[in-house]
Formats: structure tokens, C-alpha cells, sequence
């Protein structure tokens, strides 16, 4: 609902006569009526502004990561939001200064641009949120830009808008940027979640669970930080614990030929070569 008042009136006087019976005179009565010249100010649009616009700021500076351009933001915000209200306030009394004031708003509004085009444009490329933050903002510029322009077609400004009209554009307007701009801004959400999923997907469609992917990465990257060297040979024989009798008696038999090939003949006689394979008991390793 809109409130306002009419704060310039043109004032009519409307005369009846009536003829005295008696007498035979005529009595002249009147009335003045004053009806509104300008149409009223809306104040409750205003007030609106102040609230939504920078909600929707700071849902733009989150999503680029820049929380801490908020603060210089929203104020430039709130000031191109009052110098519009004070000049339309002043714009039939005094309407040098309303225009003057209309162009200090214009300013914080071209400041509120750079903002957006500067320091949280350079956030979201850090991010690696660059398309969708374009995206947005450019949403976002391009229909905030409207409103200034309707303030100058209205009776606020140049008088060429009757106040109906002017009523359902801000009407329709409005409706259009807080909802676009809320679906907008959800979509790209979406399509960063499902940007996140897609590694992951692509584990479980190679039969590879996500964790185990992602420690073989860390794996991978800690053998290049460490530059790890192949293990040797020697280092990868396997010195068996047990043997078999048979490998056991195979080897004392070798040994004791080896020793007896080295004797001279003549003194084979006199050379035993125990050959010893004790056997543990119910099996066959010693």
C-alpha cells in the first residue's frame, strides 16, 4: 500500500444564489474547494528501497566472496535512495536543489557501479565465480538503471508520465528485479553444487570411491614433494624363514662333494662327511 500527500493545491470557490421570498433580495453563498495539483509522494517505495536494495548488495557480495565491500556499498546505496526522496520532496518548492540532489544521487549510483565493476568483480575472478557474478551483476545494473530514468519521465521530473502509469511501471518493476534476481542468483548456485559433484561423479563412474581418489592424489603429489626412490634388488629378496628336509639334505650332500672333490684320493678313506637332517616332529621342516 502507498501512502502520501498532495503538498501543492489549487483552490476553486464555487458561489450559489438564492432570492429572499420576503424581500425579494438575493443572497449570493460560496464555498472554496482545493483540490491537489501535484500527486502525492509515495513514501512507503522509498522506504522499500532502502530495505530490499541492499539485501540484494549483500547476496551479490557473498556470492563473489567480498563481504567486506558490503559496508561501503550499502551506504552509497542508501544515500542514491535519499537524495531521490529529498529532491522529489523539493522538487515543486525549490526545484534547483531538487535537481541538484537528483545528481548527487546519479553519482553515488555511478560510484555503486564502479564497486560493482572494481573490487568485488575482482573478488569473484579469486573465487573462480567470473560468469556467474557477470551474469548477475549485469542483471543487476542494467535494471536498477531504469528506476533514475522513470524518476525523470515522472511528475517528479519532466511531467511526462501521469501518476497511474508511473505507479504500474515501479509496480511492475519492482517485481521484476527481486524476483529475477532471486531466481537468478539460485540457478547459479546450482550450477556451482553441480560443479563440485562432478569429481566426485566422475570417481564413482570409474569404480573409484571419492575419499580413495582423493588420498591417491595426496599420495601421488607427496611422491613428488619427496621424490621418493625405487627400492632396490637386494631390498625386495625375501629370506625364507623355514626350508625343507629335502632342500636341507640337498644342500649338506652338495657341500660334502664340493669338500670331498678337494681331497686327494688316498685320503678319501679317512674323511667322513656327516650329513645331519633333523627333522622336527610331524613335519617336514627343520
Amino acid at each position: 500500500m502507498a501512502f502520501g500527500h498532495g503538498r501543492k493545491y489549487d483552490h476553486e470557490a464555487i458561489f450559489k444564489t438564492e432570492q429572499v421570498e420576503d424581500s425579494g433580495s438575493i443572497l449570493f453563498t460560496g464555498s472554496i474547494v482545493s483540490t491537489p495539483h501535484v500527486p502525492p509522494l509515495f513514501y512507503a517505495r522509498y522506504v522499500t528501497w532502502m530495505a530490499s536494495t541492499p539485501t540484494s548488495i549483500f547476496l551479490l557480495c557473498d556470492f563473489a566472496n567480498a563481504r567486506r565491500q558490503f559496508p561501503v556499498n550499502a551506504a552509497l546505496d542508501f544515500l542514491m535512495i535519499l537524495f531521490g526522496l529529498i529532491a522529489a520532496l523539493l522538487q515543486e518548492s525549490q526545484p534547483v536543489v531538487a535537481w541538484f540532489l537528483y545528481t548527487l544521487g546519479m553519482f553515488a549510483y555511478s560510484f555503486l557501479i564502479h564497486q560493482f565493476l572494481g573490487p568485488i568483480l575482482h573478488a569473484a575472478v579469486a573465487s573462480k565465480r567470473f560468469n556467474g557474478y557477470i551474469r548477475l551483476v549485469v542483471f543487476i545494473i542494467s535494471s536498477w538503471s531504469i528506476y533514475p530514468l522513470l524518476w525523470l519521465l515522472s511528475d517528479k521530473g519532466m511531467h511526462l508520465l501521469s501518476t497511474d502509469l508511473e505507479v504500474m511501471l515501479y509496480i511492475f518493476l519492482d517485481m521484476w528485479v527481486k524476483l529475477g534476481f532471486t531466481f537468478m542468483l539460485l540457478n547459479e548456485y546450482r550450477v556451482l553444487a553441480r560443479k563440485e559433484r562432478a569429481p566426485s561423479a566422475w570417481a564413482k563412474s570409474n569404480g573409484v570411491n571419492g575419499d580413495n581418489a582423493a588420498a591417491k592424489g595426496q599420495d601421488e603429489k607427496a611422491k613428488k614433494v619427496l621424490k621418493l626412490k625405487p627400492m632396490e634388488p637386494k631390498d625386495q629378496l625375501i629370506k625364507p624363514k623355514f626350508v625343507t628336509a629335502r632342500t636341507a639334505s640337498w644342500a649338506a650332500s652338495s657341500s660334502a662333494l664340493s669338500a670331498r672333490s678337494r681331497i686327494p684320493g688316498s685320503q678319501l678313506r679317512d674323511v667322513a662327511v656327516p650329513v645331519k637332517a633333523q627333522l622336527a616332529p610331524g613335519s617336514d621342516q627343520v
